[in-house]
This record gives structure tokens, sequence and C-alpha cells, in this order.
């Protein structure tokens, strides 16, 4: 599902599929965000969780168990709950579920928050353990930009 945020200076649209930003522009369109070409990359801006980058041999091991994990983890293809929102704000939410578990054996909420302040976006990333073991992960940002603007 899309999601819109605006005010004066900005609109900011984002899909619930990753917690992504699809486009944010100024109040005179100019599109600040890359909006994906396959011959060099779809993607926008994903969120990379609860790995940034690639792991060695495809996966890790935990406590003797071996997962399988893809490129910059699996929040970038989960779709999000709405914990929040507002004209200006929202927060997108993430929890385990059964099928994330057999790849990640670890219980959290991973939250996105988006927030239009006059002329910026702030982008805050929020990571709870629920569960008992100790939580490991690391978290990003992949956003693309339209450079160099107007030209």
């Amino acid at each position: 599902m899309l999601y819109t945020l605006k005010n004066e200076k900005l609109t900011a649209e984002l899909n619930d599929l990753g917690a992504e930003i699809l486009s944010l522009k100024a109040a005179d369109g100019t599109e600040y965000l890359w909006q994906g070409d396959p011959k060099y990359w779809t993607g926008r801006a994903p969120n990379l969780f609860p790995v940034v980058g690639r792991l060695n041999g495809g996966g890790f091991t935990y406590k003797g168990k071996p997962y399988g994990m893809n490129i910059h983890g699996f929040a970038r293809k989960s779709v999000f709950g709405v914990a929040e929102r507002k004209a200006d704000k929202i927060v997108f939410a993430l929890t385990e579920n059964a099928e994330i578990l057999t790849g990640y054996p670890f219980r959290f909420r991973f939250t996105v928050t988006y927030q239009l302040k006059g002329n910026t976006l702030d982008t805050v990333y929020g990571v709870e353990n629920t569960g008992k073991e100790d939580l490991i992960f690391a978290v990003g940002g992949h956003p693309g930009f339209n450079v160099p603007i107007g030209g």
C-alpha cells in the first residue's frame, strides 16, 4: 500500500513493502529520489535489516545451526504494518513471523519512522529486542538520489 506525507515544502511517497521511500519531491516538482532504471539499479531507497551487505557464504551459524540470508536481509522485501500515521509523519513496523524465524531466529520489532520537517525528511530506525536471546543485527538505509539536480 502507498502512503503520502506532505507539507508546504515536500511531498514524500512511501510503500509499506520494505517501508521504502518511492518519491521525494519539492513543491516545485523537483524529484530528489532516484526513480529506478533496470539498466543500472531498480531500487530507490531500500531499508536494510538485519544485514547490511552480504554475509560470507550467504549466511550465518547461530548456536550450531546454519541460516541463509540474502544480501541486505529481509526487511526490504517484507510488508510492514503502520503503527502511527499523521499528515507529516508515518511509523512503519515489522516483527518476526513464522517465515522470518526459519531464517533469522530472533524476536524483534523493527520500526522506520519518516517525518517531514520543513524542507527535510527525517528517517529514524528503531530496533527492539522482544525476545530473551541477544539480538544480533545491522541496520541501514540505501537511498539513491538524483544527482546532479536539474541537469
